[in-house]
């Protein structure tokens, strides 16, 4: 394995670590818990909503955050709204819980420990020959 190999390796080991799952949905009429993080694309801008339900022909939730960006001239924060699911490109869903501080805090720590152990990986590894 040469340097480039081994270094795409373990950025991606490192990258797949700290990442969070979102999962794709599918379109049909279904109701999510009120506090799972779900994405919606429409029209190829991205919108953040809460307390979702798809219906037979629409979506309908508390959108959250780039509310304007998918054409909601009527949102105000905590109102239910509708949008067609004719107009929706996707639907992802994430973590329904927040990270705390003490877990951002991990998170960060177990990054710069495996940030430490590529980079002395690597310096064993260029010190070999």
């Amino acid at each position: 394995m040469d340097a480039r190999s081994a270094v795409f390796f373990l950025t991606l080991l490192l990258g797949a670590g700290c990442a969070r799952i979102q999962k794709k949905v599918d379109l049909t009429p279904h109701t999510f818990p009120e506090n799972t993080d779900v994405r919606i694309w429409c029209h190829g801008k991205a919108s953040r909503w809460r307390a979702v339900t798809i219906t037979e022909d629409s979506v309908i939730g508390k959108c959250q955050q780039g509310c304007k960006s998918v054409h909601l001239s009527d949102w105000y924060p905590d109102r239910r709204v509708s949008i067609p699911l004719a107009s929706i490109d996707s639907i992802l869903v994430g973590d329904p819980t927040p990270l705390t501080r003490e877990q951002k805090r991990e998170q960060f720590y177990n990054g710069l420990a495996a940030a430490a152990l590529i980079a002395l990986f690597l310096y064993v590894f260029a010190t070999h020959d």
